[in-house]
């Protein structure tokens, strides 16, 4: 029986979209110090400064030397293809996890072209226009918060009723 495992993929491939901003950067911290650490993090983002900001604050070659972590900072904006550009770092393989925040329809499909075989892609950043859509070739499920997600399951199930593959929308129910 297939049995998924929660959480970042141990000696993994991370990538974090719209990652050098604070909450990337929070979730940055959060892979290189945390009990399951991936083997390499990629930090995309189309903001040069925030980058170069990143690069200052976790520098990769004392990353690499103090975690083991490959850590890469680049910017997707400047890749011909961007998804490919995104998919060669992971050795070609994608990644199995992708953390994205940014409610953007672009980044969001970015984010799950770049996903492995039987990765993760964690959608952080919930958008404001309620009209949202992106084109979505995968399962869904969404993590009951109180007073957040719950009454937007159904709601993103029939927003995303009109995409042509089968699609899944599940509603986990934490148990905290």
């Amino acid at each position: 029986m297939y049995e998924h495992e929660m959480g970042i993929r141990e000696g993994g491939k991370l990538a974090i979209v719209a990652g050098a901003g604070p909450m990337g950067l929070g979730a940055l911290t959060y892979a290189l110090h945390c009990d399951r650490r991936p083997g390499l993090v990629v930090g995309a983002d189309i903001d040069q400064s925030r980058l170069d900001r990143a690069a200052e604050l976790f520098p990769p070659a004392e990353v690499k030397e103090e975690t083991g972590i490959d850590l890469i900072f680049v910017n997707n904006g400047e890749l011909e293809d961007q998804a490919a550009g995104l998919r060669e770092l992971s050795g070609g393989t994608g990644f199995d996890d992708v953390l994205c925040y940014a409610p953007v329809a672009s980044v969001v499909t970015l984010s799950a072209a770049i996903l492995g075989r039987d990765g993760c892609l964690n959608f952080f950043a919930e958008p404001t226009d309620k009209e949202f859509s992106t084109p979505l070739t995968s399962t869904i499920f969404i993590m009951d918060q109180p007073m957040s997600w719950a009454p937007r399951a159904e709601i993103l199930q029939t927003k995303l009723s009109h995409l042509s593959s089968p699609l899944l929308v599940g509603l986990i129910q934490p148990l905290w």
